[in-house]
């Protein structure tokens, strides 16, 4: 009877154990959540590409997105620049560019990158800012 009581004695001390350590642990990670918020500095060449878009600066827009871009299938992906400049209506359609009018100022901010009004996907890379996504829906 003896050895049931300490046996359960040590079960119960395990489980108390596990049960510090696993409150211990989610205190720590969720302590450490990255802050995605982004400073006036950063947030200007956002800026500066959504008044591009809506002010139709196509040259300067195309420098600004991430190739090869993905496209929907059976699209084909744009590969430079330059054929982004002869897909660009198809790209930033008119309901492209009425989100982004009203919707400009909402932005998400996460690890996968910036959604700015459910419309435009992009993130940081090595040369600045860029678009990898344009979402129709």
């Amino acid at each position: 009877m003896e050895e049931k009581l300490e046996s359960m004695k040590n079960i119960i001390i395990g489980i108390i154990v596990i049960f510090t350590l696993h409150m211990m642990a989610s205190q720590t990670v969720s302590a450490q959540q990255p802050d995605f918020s982004l400073t006036n500095q950063e947030a200007q060449p956002i800026y500066a590409i959504l008044f591009d878009i809506l002010s139709n600066n196509r040259e300067s827009v195309v420098k600004h997105i991430f190739y090869p871009f993905e496209r929907s299938y059976p699209l084909a992906p744009i590969k430079n620049a330059n054929e982004m400049l002869a897909y660009y209506d198809n790209v930033f359609t008119d309901d492209v560019i009425k989100n982004i009018t009203k919707n400009s100022e909402i932005w998400s901010i996460g690890w996968r990158g910036i959604n700015i009004g459910d419309c435009l996907f992009g993130d940081f890379y090595d040369d600045g800012f860029k678009i990898y996504a344009v979402n129709y829906d």
